[in-house]
This record gives structure tokens, sequence and C-alpha cells, in this order.
């Protein structure tokens, strides 16, 4: 009875209803008080959900009873990996290589712990051999181009991520990131091309609007970009780039009320926002509100002990004769 159970969970797992694999999981347990795959694949259950406490104890529970499962190893190392416990994720990705050297996962969760770790170089084998084992997996791709662009290897990256996409192009995310690649490399056209196809499939995707306005900023277009800026608003009005960054194009069309009225809002967001305290002082300045302006630079030394923002500010106070 309890392997009915389990079969009917997977089938629930299979269409996403993680909440009835769950209850059939915990039926299956109930009859069959020590069968762990029982244990692991509501642990699988969990993580989906979100639910890392409860995963951890089901998949702690499914190696206890049965320490050759591989794939409990795998997907506890996620669990792991999410807690920021990186060193713990990599043993149990290495317990799972030692069981199964085929399982493309274990070599890909641990090259991502490696990768939040810094080690890098580590990273990128156990990414290459992911790829050799699992080449149709746009995962893979994708988290090595992450590792290459915290190298600030950027070609590399977007060709990564020019495969991961070939793979699964109706993934937005995969566009967001490859256009971030292209507007670190100053080529804006071909960013805002990405993020406009990551919007198309993720309407509701405030960073890319955001990154997009960034874009559409540096490419001298104000209005777009306050456009993008105020959409992104809309959908996370709670983040206090997006006002700073309004405020700057504001500026730069020479708009000071209102790019001081967002500044006002960054730093309400974030009252320790050295940069929205230098900015603001700039439009007070441009404004002719040189009292107010200095104000600003000086907030700019109490909160900081950087130097080139120091000597920023401290040439701006000179400027204005204070």
């Amino acid at each position: 009875m309890g392997l009915a159970y389990y079969d009917r969970g997977l089938a629930y797992a299979e269409m996403d209803e993680y909440d009835r694999a769950i209850e059939d999981f915990d039926h299956a347990i109930e009859r069959d008080p020590v069968f762990a795959p029982a244990y692991h694949h509501r642990g699988n259950a969990y993580i989906i959900k979100g639910d890392y406490e409860k995963a951890m104890k089901s998949l702690s529970g499914a190696l206890s009873l049965d320490p050759g499962l591989a794939g409990a190893f795998v997907s506890r190392s996620f669990v792991y990996a999410k807690r920021g416990e990186y060193d713990r994720a990599i043993i149990d990705c290495e317990l799972a290589v030692s069981l199964d050297q085929q399982n493309a996962q274990a070599y890909l969760n641990r090259g991502a712990a490696y990768a939040s770790k810094g080690q890098h170089d580590l990273a990128m084998k156990d990414f290459d051999r992911a790829i050799e084992l699992d080449p149709g997996d746009a995962r893979h791709y994708y988290n090595r181009g992450l590792a290459y662009a915290a190298m600030g290897e950027y070609n590399q990256a977007i060709e990564d991520y020019d495969h991961a996409i070939a793979r699964d192009p109706g993934n937005s995310h995969l566009y967001h990131c490859r256009g971030i690649l292209y507007a670190r490399k100053s080529d804006h056209d071909r960013a805002i091309e990405d993020y406009d196809r990551a919007i198309e499939l993720d309407p509701e995707d405030a960073e890319a609007h955001f990154n997009r306005g960034n874009s559409y900023g540096r490419r001298g277009d104000y209005g777009r970009a306050i456009d993008d800026y105020g959409r992104a608003i809309e959908l996370d009005p709670e983040d206090a780039g997006v006002y700073s960054n309004r405020g700057s194009v504001y500026c730069r069309k020479g708009e000071y009320a209102s790019a001081i009225a967002d500044y006002d809002r960054a730093i309400k967001l974030v009252p320790d926002g050295v940069a929205a305290y230098f900015n603001r002082g700039i439009a007070y300045a441009r404004k002719g509100s040189a009292h107010r302006a200095a104000s600003d630079f000086r907030k700019v030394l109490a909160l900081t002990k950087n130097p080139v923002l120091r000597q920023c500010a401290e040439e701006a106070l000179a400027a204005l004769g204070d």
C-alpha cells in the first residue's frame, strides 16, 4: 500500500502538484517508515516549495536509511548551498560522485558551490564535466557562463549563454543575463535587444526594465530610460537603485527638481546610500542651492572612508567655496 502512495506522489510531482505529492509521500512513509525513496522525493518536493528546513530533515532521513542514494546527497547539497553552507554542499556532492560518477547534477551542484566560494577554477572543471555528461542541459552552460563572467571573461560567458539559450529559448533569465554582459562590454544595442526579449517573455521582470533603462541612459535615450525606470518602480517600488539611476538621468536632462525628488526617495529607502547623497548634492549645486549641496557633500564625508568618494566630495565642497 505504501508503494501505491509513493507512485502517485511521483505522478503528482511530475504534474507540479507538490502539496499533493508531499501528502502521498507522507502516507507512504506512515505505512513503511523505512522506505528511503519516499523521504528522498518528499525532500525534493519541499525544495521546490522553498521549505528548506523540512527538505533537509526529509533528505537526511532518507540518507540515514539508505546512504547509497546518490540523488539524495545531490538534493541535500542544494539545500546546504541555499543555507550558505558551501563546504557541506561540496562534501555531499563528493559522496554522490563516489556513488555515481555519471551524475551530472552532482558536478553541477559542486561547481556552483565552488563558484560561491570564489574557487572558479574548480567550479569550471565541474561545469565542464557536467556538460560532457549532459550536453543538452542549458543549466550547465548557464552556470559556467556565470563563472566566466565572475572571472571577467565576458566573451566566453556570452558564448555559454548562447548555448544555454539554444537549449532553452523560452527562458527569459538567460536573455537578461546575456544582456547584462553585453552592457558590461558597452555594447548597449545588443544589450537592449536581449532585455527586449527578456521582457517579452516576462513583462513583470522589474530588474530587466531597470537594466534596459540603464542601457538606454548610456546610449543617450533618456526618455526611454525614464520610461523603463518608471515601469521598474511600478513593479518594485522599494528598490532604491532605480530611483537613484532615474535621478541621474533627470540630472543629465537638466530636470533638477525631478532628480532631487528621486534622490530623496532613494535616501529614504537607504539612509546611508553615499552615492545618492553625492548625486543629490550635484543636483542641488546645479540648481543653485549651494547650502543644500554642501550639506549633502558633508554627509558623504561623514558616511564613507572610501578615498575616491571622499576626494570627490572634498573637491565639490571646494568648488562651492565651502
